[in-house]
Formats: C-alpha cells, structure tokens, sequence
C-alpha cells in the first residue's frame, strides 16, 4: 500500500503507522546509518510539524526511519525496565519465603 506524505496527519501514531509501511521500502543502508543517530521524541515532533515542507525524499525517508527507531527504542527500554521490576520481585519473594 503506497502513502502520500501530504496526507500524512499531524499526529506521532500516524507518523508511526505510515513510517512502518513505508520502511519496508528503504535501503538496508540508509536504514543502518539512521540507526546511528541518537534523536528524541521532541525532535521528532518538531521536524514532523514540518513534513509536508519536506520536498525530499530522502529526507522524508529519513525522518520516518527516525521516529520508528525512537519508539523502538523506548520500547525495548520499557521491557527492559519491566524485566528487572519483575526479576526484583522474584527476589524479594524469595527472601520472604526463607524467612
């Protein structure tokens, strides 16, 4: 399914859902090379804003990889934290037990 950016709506979820279909389409490259820079959700949600001024391709490529990286990221931090709440729990259910 192909997307047109200047449909695009002003919202981070529908960045996102776009920048999933549209990623399926990017060179490996410039895929490993975004992965590299370290970006926010706040830069993210300034350069969206100006998205439909974007008449490069690339650089809407760019901007798209860029936000699923973030979310990706936070998420993988996310798990990470609820891994090791759940881990320290085990523990703590454990001392319990011996006592």
């Amino acid at each position: 399914m192909q997307y047109n950016y200047d449909q695009c709506p002003y919202s981070l979820t529908a960045l996102l859902i776009n920048a999933v279909a549209f990623c399926n389409n990017i060179v490996v490259k410039n895929f490993e090379r975004t992965l590299l820079e370290r970006t926010s959700i706040v830069e993210i949600r300034n350069d969206k804003k100006s998205l439909r001024e974007i008449n490069d391709d690339s650089k809407k490529e760019n901007l798209l990889i860029r936000a699923v990286v973030v979310v990706e990221e936070e998420k993988k931090e996310e798990n990470e934290k609820e891994k090791e709440e759940e881990e320290e729990e085990e523990e703590k259910e454990g001392e319990e037990e011996e006592d």
